[in-house]
């Protein structure tokens, strides 16, 4: 990657990070992580499946543009969002930013992927959906913006559940369905006791509604929570469990 296009993708990244903290979920969500710790992610993957770094990049920065208008679960209008917000970067080459699209556009996909840089983008979002720190992150998704109320009882834990486990068991790359199946051994532990994953799920989406974020939760729950799940957020937070 030559310096001129580097500099314009960390733009791009930066302005992408802008909209998520910014429009996306009303302003709620400002100050989050996730774009930071999926393009990490998402260079783990590409140094362990190959494929093209620069698109992998470009596509894990881009891939939830479309949350500043709504739901990103529909992909013709990831597609139309994604590609009015690069168009606008003249100097970006059009076959990168296609392929970039086509990263987003996949990136909540069920079906197989088709290019391995989408694979990557899709798994290091995903990876993120896993675990610990995917419940906590759904619950804060479901509260803000698919349920848009305060989540309670065990019809909307069976929901949270399901999606959860939707995410894990897609997954594109063999390094990411081995990293998934570390994190989700802590994980799952949440709902093993249903009583007591309802007490949680209540509160974390009552703070959710409230205006905190993901990432300040987890250190709420870091410090107030003992279950061995709880114990696993740290190195998801961090990304420290990417060896």
């Amino acid at each position: 990657m030559n310096k001129t296009l580097e500099e314009l993708i960390k733009k791009i990244g930066l302005d992408a990070v802008k909209f998520d903290w910014e429009v996306a979920f009303g302003g709620k969500s400002y100050g989050n992580n996730h774009l930071f710790r999926v393009n990490k992610i998402a260079r783990f993957l590409q140094e362990k499946e190959g494929g093209d770094l620069t698109v992998v990049l470009l596509g894990a920065w881009v891939h939830d543009v479309t949350l500043s208008s709504g739901s990103d679960y529909e992909e013709k209008k990831v597609e139309f969002e994604t590609r009015k917000f690069l168009e606008s970067y003249k100097d970006l080459p059009s076959d990168l930013r296609e392929k970039a699209i086509q990263c987003a556009v996949s990136h909540e996909s069920e079906d197989e992927v088709k290019s391995l840089e989408a694979k990557i983008v899709h798994d290091a979002d995903a990876l993120d959906k896993c675990g610990a720190l995917g419940i906590v992150r759904h619950i804060w998704k479901m509260t803000n913006l698919l349920e848009s109320r305060v989540l309670d009882g065990e019809k909307d834990l069976k929901v949270l559940e399901n999606h959860l486990l939707n995410r894990q068991t897609h997954l594109q790359t063999e390094t990411a369905k081995k990293l998934a199946e570390v994190l989700n051994r802590d994980g799952n532990e949440f709902f093993a006791d249903r009583k007591e994953a309802i007490r949680l799920m209540e509160e974390i989406s009552d703070q959710a509604w409230e205006g905190t974020i993901s990432d300040n939760i987890v250190s709420w729950l870091m410090q107030n929570e003992k279950r061995k799940w709880v114990n696993a957020l740290d190195r998801q937070i961090n990304c420290s469990y990417l060896t």
